[in-house]
């Protein structure tokens, strides 16, 4: 539940817009598709003689997880022969959407911009990027309806797809499935948009290990055995042998997918290799994310695990709990929470494998197998995003050793979750708050001109960036915050411009005892 405010403090004069939506769609029955990072591209001519703004569209998206899109958009520019030269383009994003839960294949998924666009009468190039979500669209047939479409004030001329940011391979013709939505003229809408940046995080380290059972050369040999990661405050100290497993009771969440990766509610935050978390991302395949991913990748690859998000590897191999076994989720009266997998087969055989992975609240990780059947498989821990390769250890005889991944911790953020629309109770949430925080504080007001440098005062890259008006409290029980407004339901307040930074107190930050958040600018309109 959000923590519910009325916003009284606000005043404001202007003059009311309302927007007369229109859209113009290309098509969403896909035959394609890509993959999260994945781009679209397309050309826009605007025809209307006063412009048009957009403040949101629709897209087609595989997923019903959550993601966000970029909009690079350069006039007078062409994706034409520019699909991989980023010096054709923007060096930042026009536009980056609100997070939106996509809605599945070939269902249109609603992505809002932060801000609305203004596109004065023109052409433009279109590049749309996928994040943490994989985008459907159609291959062209040059026919008219197809690649291009228009109304009486806009025409797309479509297009490309790439498999990266500006990069990767080509695909022609590709047309994006969208729908644009706009108003004729430069109208305003309620946005939404951050500045600057958030303090207190402490740098990722770099530390792995592992072992690979290739399943010739080497087997799995670590059944009806395990191992310990105890949270040192640094990073992790490795024992061979665990308690037994916990035996499941069926009562909490269960996960049948194949290649399925979803997001597991803790019942406690956690301290670990990627700062203080609530949530850890389980993949079907064997891995436990412990920062946000989609990846369901069933081919076990050290150089994945090394390049991917910081996680831990516990029987990583193509497995099928979709075709038997369970993997259930739950917490036990002891205060430990378990992730079990009972009797899972590997992909297109029938065997078993049994493994628990046991979680504490005080950051201590168990791993305990029972019987596997599986010969090959990949089990170890990475901090990941481009580490180093320590080369493999043996497992079944590792003597104790100190895994030393650094404090991960990240800046203390501010977050936009809804655009602040009157009448409606936007939202915000605070990310990044640490264990054991003692109080935080939503601060309303302006953005100061030049940042108030809070480092002579002990809180080294923190700043003041607004001046507060008047400040709202915020339970900083959990990593994250999130915070609603009562926007009242009044014209009068078009218009209105509103800077808001988080704050949290928390002795182990810095001498100060105080970390920032990044600002974030609200602009009211009953659009």
């Amino acid at each position: 539940m959000r923590s519910l405010y009325t916003l009284a403090a606000i005043a404001a004069l202007s003059t009311l817009a309302n927007a007369q939506l229109q859209s113009l769609t290309t098509t969403f029955t896909s035959n394609n598709g890509g993959a999260a990072e994945w781009m679209n591209m397309f050309d826009l001519t605007v025809l209307s003689p006063v412009g048009i703004t957009i403040p949101w569209v629709d897209v087609n998206v595989f997923e019903t997880t959550t993601g966000t899109i970029d909009l690079y958009v350069q006039p007078g520019g062409t994706y034409v022969g520019n699909q991989t030269n980023p010096a054709a383009w923007p060096a930042t994003p026009t536009a980056s959407s609100l997070p939106f839960v996509g809605q599945g294949l070939d269902v249109p998924t609603n992505a809002v911009l932060q801000s609305a666009i203004y596109l004065p009468q023109g052409s433009y190039a279109v590049a749309i990027h996928y994040r943490a979500v994989s985008p459907a669209y159609t291959n062209g047939n040059g026919v008219p309806g197809n690649q291009q479409v228009a109304d009486a004030n806009l025409r797309l001329d479509l297009g490309s797809a790439t498999s990266g940011l500006f990069s990767g391979s080509v695909f022609n013709p590709r047309v994006c499935n969208i729908a644009v939505y706009y108003g004729v003229g430069n109208v305003t809408f309620a946005s939404a948009s951050t500045f600057g940046s958030g303090c207190a995080g402490v740098a990722l380290g770099d530390a792995t290990f592992y072992e690979l059972f290739d399943g010739a050369t080497s087997t799995f040999d670590l059944s009806n055995t395990g191992f310990t990661l105890n949270w040192t405050g640094n990073g992790y100290a490795f024992n061979r042998g665990a308690s037994a497993i916990f035996p499941p009771t069926g009562a909490g969440p269960q996960f049948f997918g194949d290649d399925d990766t979803q997001p597991i509610a803790l019942p406690f935050t956690m301290p670990c290799a990627a700062g203080f978390i609530d949530t850890v991302y389980l993949c079907s395949n064997g891995f436990l994310s412990f920062e946000p991913t989609t990846d369901t990748s069933y081919i076990e690859d050290v150089l994945d695990l090394l390049a991917g998000p910081t996680r831990l590897a516990f029987l990583w191999h193509d497995l099928n709990p979709s075709a038997g076994g369970t993997i259930d989720a739950e917490f036990d009266n002891n205060g430990v929470f378990h992730i079990t997998f009972t009797g899972v087969p590997e992909f297109g055989l029938a065997n078993s494998n049994d493994v628990q992975i046991s979680l504490q609240s005080n950051g201590t990780i168990e791993v305990k197998y029972g019987s596997v059947a599986l010969l090959g498989a990949l089990v170890g821990l990475s901090t990941g995003n481009g580490a180093t390769d320590p080369g493999g250890i043996d497992l079944s005889a590792a003597s104790p050793f100190l895994l030393a991944t650094g404090f991960a911790r990240a800046d203390l953020g501010l977050e936009v979750v809804d655009r602040p629309v009157l009448g409606t109770t936007a939202g915000v949430r605070v990310t990044g708050i640490a264990g054991n925080s003692l109080a935080g504080a939503l601060n309303f007001g302006v953005q100061v001109p030049t940042p108030i440098d809070l480092t002579p005062l002990g809180a080294p890259g923190c700043a003041i960036r607004v001046g507060p008006l008047f400040s709202l409290g915020f339970p900083v029980g959990s990593a994250t915050a999130p915070i609603g407004i009562m926007l009242p339901n009044n014209p009068a307040f078009v218009g209105v411009v509103l800077d808001q930074q988080a704050a949290v107190a928390n002795l182990g930050y810095n001498a100060l005892g105080v970390a920032t958040s990044n600002g974030l600018r609200w602009t009211l309109d009953v659009n």
